[in-house]
């Protein structure tokens, strides 16, 4: 996932956000080879995509910001968050379910872009014609009740069913 901040032309500094589970590492998406190249106001765009990637994510809760630096300039920064299972999330559990592989990558990506997050032991196989399955069980999606109505259509849309009825 990534963040644009700046102008429109040459100041703008493209941010990676790139969620470890627990942590965000949000850095520059390209790295000068001397850090006195780097943006003057590169800790400013960095500060901007924390901002932006818990906008996304009402659930979790920050916990602390670390900076990374390199000879003295700031170059990433490291957020730990906790995910918030409490009324203020959803969370639903889901039956055992099989999809291609391709299909899984896009569905977490989508569940990623909604808002939500999303748990489950995964394995995977292929079929006697090469198709690369995912099979998924113990799946649980935590998300912001404000996001119900369009996460219920995505997992509806990749054939997911709840375990029991969404509340």
């Amino acid at each position: 996932m990534g963040y644009r901040h700046g102008g429109n032309g040459e100041g703008r500094i493209e941010i990676k956000q790139v969620d470890l589970r627990v942590v965000v590492r949000v850095h520059p998406a390209h790295m000068p080879d001397d850090p006195e190249d780097l943006p003057k106001d590169l800790p400013m765009a960095l500060t901007m995509g924390i901002n932006d990637w818990f906008e996304k994510r009402p659930h979790a809760r920050l916990i602390s910001v670390v900076p990374i630096v390199w000879q003295g300039y700031t170059v990433a920064l490291h957020a730990w968050y906790a995910v918030e299972e409490t009324a203020a999330a959803k969370v639903v559990d889901f039956k055992d379910h099989r999809l291609t592989e391709d299909d899984f990558v896009q569905f977490e990506r989508e569940v990623k872009a909604a808002g939500g997050q999303l748990t489950a032991r995964f394995g995977k196989t292929k079929s006697p014609k090469g198709t690369a399955y995912a099979y998924l069980s113990q799946i649980r999606l935590t998300y912001p009740p404000a996001r119900q109505n369009e996460l219920e259509s995505l997992w509806r849309a990749y054939g997911f069913e709840p375990a029991k009825p969404a509340g």
